[in-house]
């Protein structure tokens, strides 16, 4: 009788026990640019992002344009990453970028270190 006792308290006991909290995974993989704000991305066109290795560094063209009837004033940071994900190269915000209407603006940076493999860039209006 004390070992079944004991029995069913041992299997309450093991139910008590919570599991931990954790974190769930993004299902969206970011893009190479975002930008900060919906009327900032309504009122913008990209092309596809150009890159080019030179000297072991990755330099990096973005085509912008405002899609609106207006010149826009931003501001843009950017990323690099190394091939595991991990950043590498980051900047502060960078201003006095006047993006122009009905033709391409470009944005061009490029990396500091010979392990960047991969960039996002961020937009913002200007502050």
């Amino acid at each position: 009788m004390r070992v079944a006792i004991a029995g069913m308290l041992v299997v309450v006991m093991a139910g008590c026990v919570k599991a931990p909290i954790t974190g769930r995974a993004d299902p969206y993989v970011p893009p190479q640019v975002n930008i900060a704000d919906a009327d900032l991305a309504n009122s913008t066109a990209f092309l596809p992002p150009r890159t080019e290795r030179r000297e072991g560094l990755l330099f990096v063209v973005v085509p912008i344009r405002s899609a609106s009837d207006y010149d826009l004033h931003v501001d843009y940071r950017y990323t690099f990453l190394n091939d595991g994900g991990m950043p590498i190269d980051e900047t502060g915000w960078i201003g006095g970028t006047t993006v122009t209407r009905n033709s391409y603006t470009y944005i061009k940076f490029n990396s500091t270190s010979a392990n960047a493999t991969e960039f996002h860039l961020q937009l913002r209006y200007a502050q």
